[in-house]
């Protein structure tokens, strides 16, 4: 046989040895024509029931005004604010804006901003960021822009595995 007449490290030699692995290679085929089929027929399925409907295009609701400009648009946040004001403990809110002066006659445009905070990034990953980022810091002088001392630095390099190769440091 020429299967036979192969040797591969890690792997048997002879066919009986290689039931096991054609016995799972079957099943992940027998698997994968399942899935096959069952997607087929689920997309089979939903031409067949929507066959018979059009597709329509529609604006969305427009909160009842007959005539809503951009002004007027959703944000996310128009959409998370009651879920923000429940979990206000863990996101909170931050307001930006300027408050009109009361001797302000004729007040300038304001803009107001508002955004939650999200606690994880605000308390633990920028403080491990800024400590992360003192620490790289540390090593800046490395890159000082003169090529001598990138020269000299690969020298270093090229001494330091050699000994360590010679001195048995690593295997």
């Amino acid at each position: 046989m020429v299967l036979s007449s192969f040797s591969v490290s890690g792997l048997p030699s002879d066919i009986a040895g290689m039931k096991g692995y054609l016995s799972v290679m079957n099943n992940i085929s027998l698997a994968s024509a399942i899935f096959l089929a069952v997607v087929f027929i689920v997309f089979l399925l939903r031409k067949f029931l929507t066959a018979g409907s059009s597709e329509t295009y529609s604006s969305t609701w427009g909160c009842g005004y007959q005539a809503p400009d951009a002004g007027m648009q959703y944000t996310g946040k128009s959409f998370s604010k009651s879920f923000g004001k429940i979990l206000n403990f863990i996101l909170p809110e931050k307001k930006g804006y300027q408050e009109i002066q009361r001797e302000e006659i004729f007040p300038s445009s304001r803009e107001y901003r508002s955004y939650y905070l999200d606690i994880f990034e605000t308390r633990i990953i920028d403080p491990l960021l800024i400590l992360l980022r003192r620490f790289i810091n540390l090593f800046q002088f490395v890159q000082n822009g003169r090529i001598q001392a990138y020269v000299i630095y690969g020298i270093v390099f090229i001494l330091v595995i050699f000994l360590g190769t010679v001195l048995n440091i690593w295997h």
